[in-house]
């Protein structure tokens, strides 16, 4: 009798292997871990990174545009504020002039600014600090300029000089 229960097992064995291989298929798909991702997956989040990327850097290109201007502002305060300093200081009359992105004092050829952080600047073409400092543009005594920037990067910008 034990080798009857023996067959009969192995018997049994063969034909539950064969009923699984004809319902799943020659592999036991449902026993097999698959790895990896799907194309639509990887596709999916490329598509996310590059909108979180696009975001970013338009983000960030608006930030250094404003700290670009915010610097350039305060450099050309600072250069007209040493200009006045220098006209009262010597009693001389300075006129300023822009050239070739370089603002220049036409009497004192060692004092100037290089503006490289933009492409233009638009500024009147009478200005001058009197023998007592004050700040003179086309004629007008005044304390404020308005001048237009253009930058680099082609954004366009208006500043207000404060002497």
């Amino acid at each position: 009798m034990g080798k009857w229960v023996l067959m009969e097992r192995k018997i049994l064995l063969t034909i539950i292997g064969n009923l699984l291989k004809m319902f799943l298929g020659n592999k036991n798909s449902f026993l097999v871990k698959t790895y990896g991702f799907t194309l639509i997956e990887l596709l999916l989040v490329v598509l996310l990174i590059g909108i979180l990327c696009h975001a970013g850097f338009s983000t960030y290109s608006n930030i250094t545009s404003d700290t670009t201007i915010n610097t350039l502002s305060d450099e050309i305060n600072a250069f007209f504020a040493s200009c006045r300093d220098n006209a009262k200081i010597r009693h001389k009359t300075l006129n300023i002039v822009y050239n070739k992105q370089v603002l220049n004092v036409v009497e004192e050829p060692n004092i100037y600014l290089p503006i490289t952080n933009a492409k233009e600047l638009q500024l009147p073409n009478n200005i001058y600090f009197s023998k007592n400092g004050e700040f003179i543009v086309n004629g007008i005594k005044t304390s404020k300029l308005n001048c237009s920037i253009c930058l680099n990067n082609g954004k366009l910008a208006s500043i207000t000089i404060d002497i």
